[in-house]
Formats: structure tokens, C-alpha cells, sequence
């Protein structure tokens, strides 16, 4: 059993959701069987659906754990050294006519992700499950589209065969729209078609480089094209490394890549956002250290200053967009534009300690905007409406849910003591102690300031301002809206990750530190060559 686990172990993990799907796909025939042989009415069968739809939760949450538990164990060192190398690797022959193979491996950044996306696909499964009656779309469908959309995730990033990689990285996006086209608001048909042309448009770019490598030397496999991409000319170099910085950069995303973010957001459910935020704009960056500064060293040595430009860029531009808003989804929403700014910037400048802030900031994000996400649909579910203008006084009513907001306003900031100030520091501090990049460290150091002016002035807004009228005039004075139970237990999960891993920083960061072995060999050459 421990041979076929150590042997199977990285499959097992990512195809487990799909099998989640297969059960429910049997309880929703079951029921529908049932439903006929009994000729039932149809208040049975609509008692008969939401069983059924209990059931697709329970199994949902069941199959999202599975490898919850597998990559909890695959991160814990004291069961990798008796077991598992860390650096773990799984393959196999897959298409031998083509000679592609199915190839995955993992480290600490692929398991810290793989972590962050089965953490947030439970917790978007009990979102969406509070609030189910509220959309018209069938529940049980939102499950199945979470489970495929965790299975994608995962295969991104566990593959290091570029056509693998390129499937499971455009499959995650068909789950996506049709989160956003079902259960999104008004303009959900807009935004998902944003969505959709941005994200192919992108990725034909790094489909063509992807063909290109594989005719020229007959293979899509990372390890071995490293060794074989320095034979070709370095126009076609270039070439070929815009085509998949374009692709990454939109899903990241980078200015001027990202004006499809703030209207996927705002047409989001809060489910969608969440996972959207935590998880989805995360590939980018993670195929930028994974694929292309391994694949092209010399041409991301080259553009390493625009690359960097460009993420200072999106930091400071973000950051006023932010304050200018109005809807609080679209503040957190560009807010994301300046922070994933802080991620592109430490993978761009050539030093290790910017490697690892990028890294981490990766994972403090994560957590850090979907909290933020599922707080802003906890106020949406109570006022059904997100214009920070009509909001107001929450405190007096909300005492317990300012409080974590107030955590959350923390870790977006960076404060120290929270996950947030982790990631931006070990960046900033490795652009300005780099010959060359200190002006990108000085500029970034400004949007810490600015995400402070953006986050508090937005919770002093809609928590402490007292502007007439409690909170709004549909709200009756004697309606509690305090949150329950569950929601509460929702904010402390949230809460404890970003001042845990703000105050034990070197339980993570022991293992991102083995996270980019290429990548870190990488930022040696492009340090002799600066």
C-alpha cells in the first residue's frame, strides 16, 4: 500500500475531486430514477433534489479533504524525510506516438499552493452553501464546477511537461466562467466573456511557443528543455519568451493585462472571488518561476528592468485605482492589481531573498483576499448593496465581524506581526540591497503606504463613520446583523493563518526555500551577467 502511495501519490491528489464528481453524478441519477419509478409529484422530487444536493456538499468537502490530508502530509518534513523526498517526483509514458509524457513534480511552492487551493475550495463550497437559496442555477452543479476547478489547479501546479501544463492551465478557466455566467451579477455575461477573450488570447501566444519548442526538439518536458532552448537563436528566444510572458501576465495579472480582474470580481459570486483571488492569479506567476526563467535565463536577464518597471507599475497604479473607488468588491479587486504587483516584481529582480518574498506573498495573498472577498459577501448578503457610500456604522452593530475585518485590513496592509508584511518586506528588501533595482524597492515601498491610505480609509467608512441613517435605509434599527456561527468560525480560520504565518514566517518559508531550485540557479546567472 506505501509502494502504491509513494508510487501514485501526486495523481491520486489531483484526480481525487474528479472522483467526488463521479459519486455525485450517482446520487443526481439515483435520485432522478427514483423520482420516476415512484411517479413522483413534484414537491417529491423537489425534496428528492435537495437530498440529493446535501449529499453533493457532504461528498464535495469529503473528496476536497482527501487531498487536503495527502498534501498536509506531503509538506510535513518529519513524514517527507522517513517517506518522500521533497522534491517528489511522479512519471509515465502518456502519448508515445506524440512522445509526450506525463510528467509531475512538486516542491515546497507547488505544495504550498496545492494546500492554499484545497483550504479555499472547502471553504467556497460552505460559502456558496449558505447562501444557495439566493441563486436560481442548480447547487449541486456549483459543487461539480469547484471540484473540476480544484482538480485543474492542482494539475498546474503538479505538471512539469508543457502540453500537460498548458491542458490543466486552460481547463481551469472553462470551470471559471461558468461560476461567474451562473451565479454571477447583472453583468455576468460581460465579464465572462472579458474573461474568456483575455485568457485565449494569451494563451495561443504560449500554445505557438509551446508547438514551436516541441517541432524543434521533440520534446515538452521542462528538465530537457532547458538544455536545448540555448541552441536557438536568440530572436526566436525572444520571441518565443514574449509569447509565454504575455500568457502569464494575463493571468496574473500585470498592467495592462488586467482590466478583465475588477469585472470578473465585481460579477463574481463571493465563492467565485474567493477562489478566483486566492488561487486562479496565483498560475501566472507560478508558471513565470516554473517555465519561463528556467526555459530563457538570458532573454529574462535582458528584460528584467521592464519586467520589474512594469510590476512597480502595477503596484503604485493599483494602489490609486484602489483609492478611487466606489464599490468596495472593485477596491479589493485592484487592490489584488497592486499586491500580485509586489509577486512579479521579487521573481524578476535576480536575487534569492526577492525569490522567496515573491513566493510567500503569493501564499499570504491567497488568504489574505479571500478573506477580504468573503467578508464583502457577508455585507452584500445583509444590505445587497457594495457602494461604500451607503455603508456605514458596522461597528455598532457588528462588533465581532470589525474585528477580523480590522485583521484583514492588517494583513492587506502589511503590518508587521500579519502574512502580509512578510512577503512585501523579503521583496523590497531584495530589490534595495540589489545593485541596480533600488529605485524599484524604493517605489514599491510607496504602495505599502498607499494600501494603507485605501484600506483604512475604507473600513473607517464603512465601520466607524456614523452619516445619518443606520448603515442604510432599507435596514430596519432593531434587525441584528451580527454574523452567526458559522461565519464566525469562517473569520477566525482566516484570522489565525495570516498572524500565524505573520508571526511564524519560518515554518513556510523552510519550505519555499527548497521551493525554486532552477529558479534560484537562474538568479545566479542573471546576477554575473547584470
Amino acid at each position: 500500500m506505501m509502494n502504491f502511495l509513494t508510487n501514485y501519490i501526486l495523481s491520486f491528489n489531483i484526480f481525487t475531486p474528479m472522483i467526488g464528481v463521479f459519486f455525485i453524478a450517482l446520487i443526481v441519477l439515483f435520485a432522478s430514477y427514483s423520482c420516476k419509478k415512484n411517479h413522483s409529484d413534484h414537491q417529491n422530487y423537489c425534496k428528492q433534489n435537495a437530498y440529493s444536493a446535501h449529499w453533493a456538499l457532504v461528498i464535495g468537502i469529503f473528496f476536497s479533504a482527501i487531498p487536503l490530508f495527502i498534501t498536509t502530509i506531503l509538506i510535513s518534513s518529519e513524514f517527507n524525510d522517513k517517506y518522500f523526498h521533497f522534491h517528489f517526483e511522479e512519471k509515465a509514458p502518456w502519448l508515445d506516438n506524440l512522445k509526450i509524457n506525463y510528467n509531475l513534480v512538486v516542491d515546497g511552492l507547488s505544495v504550498s499552493l496545492m494546500l492554499l487551493t484545497e483550504a479555499l475550495t472547502i471553504i467556497s463550497m460552505i460559502v456558496f452553501w449558505r447562501v444557495r437559496k439566493n441563486y436560481s442555477a442548480n447547487p449541486i452543479l456549483a459543487i461539480v464546477l469547484m471540484l473540476l476547478l480544484e482538480t485543474t489547479c492542482l494539475g498546474v501546479f503538479s505538471a512539469t511537461d508543457l502540453i500537460l501544463f498548458y491542458i490543466f492551465f486552460e481547463a481551469s478557466l472553462i470551470p471559471m466562467l461558468f461560476i461567474i455566467g451562473l451565479w454571477g451579477r447583472e453583468e455576468r455575461v460581460y465579464a465572462s466573456l472579458k474573461l474568456f477573450i483575455y485568457t485565449v488570447f494569451g494563451s495561443l501566444l504560449f500554445l505557438f511557443a509551446i508547438l514551436y519548442l516541441k517541432v524543434s526538439f521533440g520534446t515538452s518536458e521542462i528538465s530537457e528543455l532547458k538544455l536545448l532552448v540555448p541552441q536557438l537563436a536568440p530572436s526566436v528566444q525572444k520571441y518565443l519568451w514574449l509569447g509565454m510572458f504575455i500568457a502569464f501576465a494575463v493571468k496574473v495579472p500585470m498592467v495592462p493585462f488586467h482590466t478583465w480582474l475588477p469585472d470578473a470580481h465585481v460579477q463574481a459570486p463571493t465563492f467565485g472571488s474567493m477562489i478566483l483571488a486566492g488561487v486562479l492569479i496565483k498560475m501566472g506567476a507560478f508558471a513565470m518561476i516554473k517555465f519561463l526563467i528556467p526555459l530563457f535565463p538570458e532573454i529574462t536577464s535582458e528584460y528584467s528592468h521592464f519586467v520589474a518597471g512594469l510590476s512597480v507599475f502595477a503596484i503604485v497604479y493599483g494602489a490609486f485605482l484602489s483609492i478611487a473607488q466606489t464599490d468596495i468588491k472593485k477596491l479589493i479587486a485592484y487592490s489584488s492589481v497592486s499586491h500580485m504587483g509586489y509577486v512579479t516584481l521579487g521573481i524578476f529582480v535576480p536575487w534569492g531573498l526577492s525569490y522567496n518574498g515573491a513566493a510567500f506573498q503569493m501564499i499570504s495573498h491567497g488568504f489574505v483576499s479571500s478573506a477580504l472577498f468573503m467578508s464583502i459577501g457577508f455585507i452584500y448578503e445583509r444590505f445587497h448593496i457594495l457602494e461604500v457610500a451607503k455603508i456605514h456604522s458596522l461597528a455598532s452593530r457588528m462588533k465581532f465581524f470589525s474585528i477580523m475585518f480590522m485583521i484583514f485590513t492588517l494583513g492587506s496592509i502589511g503590518l508587521p506581526g500579519t502574512s502580509g508584511f512578510v512577503g512585501e518586506f523579503l521583496v523590497i528588501a531584495g530589490a534595495a540591497s540589489r545593485s541596480g533595482y533600488v529605485i524599484y524597492g524604493i517605489l514599491a515601498a510607496t504602495g505599502v503606504v498607499f494600501g494603507a491610505v485605501y484600506m483604512l480609509l475604507l473600513y473607517k467608512k464603512i465601520f466607524m463613520e456614523d452619516r445619518g441613517a443606520l448603515i442604510c435605509d432599507a435596514i430596519e434599527p432593531n434587525i441584528s446583523l451580527k454574523t452567526n456561527k458559522l461565519e464566525n468560525t469562517l473569520l477566525v480560520i482566516f484570522a489565525s493563518a495570516i498572524i500565524y504565518f505573520g508571526l511564524q514566517p519560518m515554518k513556510i518559508n523552510k519550505k519555499l526555500e527548497k521551493n525554486i531550485e532552477v529558479a534560484q540557479n537562474t538568479t545566479q546567472d542573471i546576477s554575473l551577467k547584470s
